[in-house]
């Protein structure tokens, strides 16, 4: 079976051309076309067109044009995808906001020679490059 054919197959059911695809996929129309006739889909890319065809994952993989399923289904998977993509974005957000610069303050009671032997002055001097 060429995942590729059937992928054309079910976006022109859905009137969708592959320059549309593309850009609902967040790709340019070549990688696109490379994707298809090689065949070269990871799951991430077929989850996404599952969405954007409105057709389960397994509609790709199915000889006959009777792809039996149920539209609720579809729906619900589309919601849940949304929500997890949501999830993602909120906790990218959370971590982002906790990245703040932390300042360290070392106290060390020690005359200028044993600092420089401790090849302390060094370290200090690079970390305060970063």
């Amino acid at each position: 079976m060429n995942i590729g054919l059937k992928i054309k197959e079910l976006a022109s059911k859905e009137n969708l051309e592959i320059p549309v695809i593309a850009e609902r996929l967040g790709k340019s129309k070549q990688a696109v076309y490379d994707m298809l006739s090689k065949q070269d889909l990871n799951t991430s890319v077929l989850r996404e067109l599952s969405t954007i065809l409105k057709v389960p994952i397994t509609a790709f993989f199915q000889e006959n044009d009777d792809i039996g399923f149920d539209k609720s289904i579809q729906e619900k998977l589309e919601l849940a995808y949304k929500e997890i993509e949501r999830l993602k974005r909120e906790l990218e957000e959370v971590r982002c906001h906790h990245r703040k610069p932390t300042r360290v303050v070392i106290e060390l009671d020690v005359d200028d020679d044993e600092f420089i032997k401790m090849g302390l002055k060094e370290k200090i001097v690079q970390i305060l490059n970063k």
